[in-house]
C-alpha cells in the first residue's frame, strides 16, 4: 500500500518535460510519499533478506525470490527422513551418555572431596585414639 502524494504536493514544473523527465518525476514523488508513510511491512523474509543490503547489486539480488528447491524423488525423501531419525537418536543417546557421565564426574567429585576431609582429620583421630589408649594403661 503505497500513500497518496500528500494535499498540496508540488506539480509538476509548468516547463516542457520529456517522457523520462515525467517519470523520473513520478518516481521521486512516489519516494517521497513513501518516506512520508511508509508501507506496512508483509514479507518479513523480504526484509530480512534486504536488511543488509548496501549496493544497488545487492538489493537486486535480495529482492529476487530465492530459487525453491527441486522437489525431491520419494525415495530420497523417505531415506533423508531415516537418516534425520537415525541422528535424532544418535543425539539423544549421546545426551543421555554424557548425562550419565555428569553424574559420575560428580560423584567422584564428591567423593574425592569426603576422602580428603576425612584424610585431613585421620591425624585428630589417631591422636585422640592414642591419648584414650594411655588413659586405660
Amino acid at each position: 500500500m503505497v500513500a497518496a502524494p500528500a494535499a498540496g504536493a508540488t506539480e509538476p514544473p509548468t516547463a516542457v518535460l520529456t517522457a523520462s523527465e515525467r517519470q523520473f518525476y513520478r518516481l521521486a514523488e512516489l519516494v517521497v510519499s513513501v518516506a512520508r508513510a511508509p508501507p506496512a511491512r508483509v514479507d518479513p523474509m523480504l526484509d530480512r533478506r534486504l536488511e543488509h543490503a548496501t549496493t544497488l547489486e545487492e538489493v537486486a539480488t535480495a529482492a529476487v525470490a530465492p530459487r525453491r528447491l527441486p522437489v525431491a524423488k520419494p525415495e530420497e525423501m523417505m531415506y533423508l527422513r531415516q537418516e534425520v531419525d537415525r541422528l535424532q537418536a544418535l543425539a539423544k543417546d549421546t545426551e543421555d551418555r554424557l548425562r550419565v557421565e555428569m553424574d559420575l564426574r560428580v560423584k567422584s567429585d564428591v567423593f574425592c572431596v569426603q576422602t580428603s576431609t576425612e584424610l585431613d582429620e585421620a591425624p585428630d583421630w589417631i591422636d585422640e585414639l592414642r591419648a584414650e589408649r594411655q588413659n586405660l594403661l
